[in-house]
């Protein structure tokens, strides 16, 4: 009876295809435009509650996007969670002149030394100075996150303790945010995308059902056409 393997074979190909529509879903494209270098990182302390910092940014004239993608202006800051598990919250707050916003951060959703991009709903500026604030919550010793600070202080240096030793710059990024959906994934390259997805979705196929043998003959029938 090759019915059995005909019906695994045929929904291995169904869960394929369902796994290959997932490059479809829409995402959020991050272009930056400027950063601070990572040299003399050291981390800021733990953002337990109590925390704060601060610091005026003064990202340079010189980036500008074209408005004919109608990117979205954001800014990223460098956390680091000491390689554990952390809880709690902590708060960022962004200030350009009359505009604000704020956002409340789950700690325990912060990737190890990796950049988190806030993007204001309101028009920001992206080359225009800005205002950031990271401010703890309720994170306990021992469960909280941190973030990075570097000696690169060429848009702008934290307001650290009077006695801190040395001048030193949050770990940010400027950035655009472009959100890309099928309609746009469909222009990629006059649609090299579609059709090098096409082909991959094709090739997957038949090799799924010419491994479990759909469409050949059994070996007993070819000994009878002998």
């Amino acid at each position: 009876m090759r019915t059995r393997p005909i019906v695994v074979a045929l929904s291995l190909a169904v869960l394929f295809v369902a796994a290959a529509s997932l490059l479809w879903l829409p995402f959020d494209n991050y272009t930056v435009l400027y950063g601070t270098r990572p040299g003399g990182a050291v981390p800021a302390g733990e953002i337990r509650a109590g925390f704060e910092l601060a610091q005026q940014v003064r990202p340079p004239l010189a980036d500008s996007v074209s408005a004919a993608d109608s990117p979205q202006n954001c800014f990223a800051i460098r956390f680091a969670t000491y390689a554990r598990h952390n809880s709690g919250h902590l708060e960022v707050r962004w200030r350009q002149e009359a505009l604000s916003q704020n956002w409340r951060v789950d700690v325990s959703d912060l990737v190890d030394n990796t950049y988190r991009h806030f993007c204001p709903d309101v028009a920001f500026s992206g080359h225009r100075p800005f205002h950031v604030e990271v401010i703890g919550l309720d994170s306990a010793p021992g469960e909280s996150s941190t973030l990075w600070l570097v000696a690169d202080d060429r848009f702008g240096t934290a307001q650290l303790p009077h006695d801190y030793p040395q001048r030193k710059s949050m770990a940010l990024q400027g950035s655009t945010r472009t959100h890309i959906d099928a309609g746009k994934m469909l222009q990629i390259d006059r649609g090299a995308y579609l059709i090098g997805w096409l082909c991959t979705l094709a090739i997957g196929i038949l090799a799924l059902l010419w491994g479990f043998g759909v469409g050949r003959q059994p070996d007993d029938a070819h000994e009878r056409c002998r």
